[in-house]
């Protein structure tokens, strides 16, 4: 909940001043996504061209803690934060599959994957924790 409150604070602020347009999914889109394949989430979207925002920001939670993948649509990027180092590889691969699919569906063009850089980022470039919980 307070995740998904937060995310919605930087939509509002993105909306009200000037800087990178932003859209921002829930805590169960990456789960849902996983789960049940791009149609299960392509509603998720209705009514927003996720590709005229700057930076989309995907809430993970697979175990513990929380991650968050951040799709750069300006540089073609999806990167994985997680505060625990562990690797995001395979979740930078799901986003950008998801990206590949809403552009067929939503904008009938075929999204080239080579231009797109996955990352997910190491230890020693974002701030780490100890422990699982906060």
């Amino acid at each position: 909940m307070v995740i998904n409150f937060y995310m919605a604070l930087l939509v509002d602020r993105s909306n009200r001043k000037k800087g990178p347009s932003v859209f921002a999914f829930n805590t169960f889109f990456y789960l849902k996504l996983c789960s049940g394949g791009y149609s299960a989430v392509k509603r998720w979207s209705k009514g927003v061209d996720l590709f005229t925002k700057d930076i989309i920001f995907v809430p993970v939670h697979l175990s513990s803690p929380w991650t968050l993948g951040v799709i750069d649509v300006r540089k073609k990027s999806v990167r994985h934060y997680d505060s625990l180092g562990q690797n995001g590889a395979e979740i930078c691969q799901v986003l950008l599959k998801f990206l590949q699919e809403e552009s067929l569906e939503k904008r009938k063009v075929e999204l080239d994957c080579s231009e797109w850089t996955l990352c997910t980022m190491e230890p020693h470039e974002i701030p780490q924790q100890k422990k699982g919980s906060d």
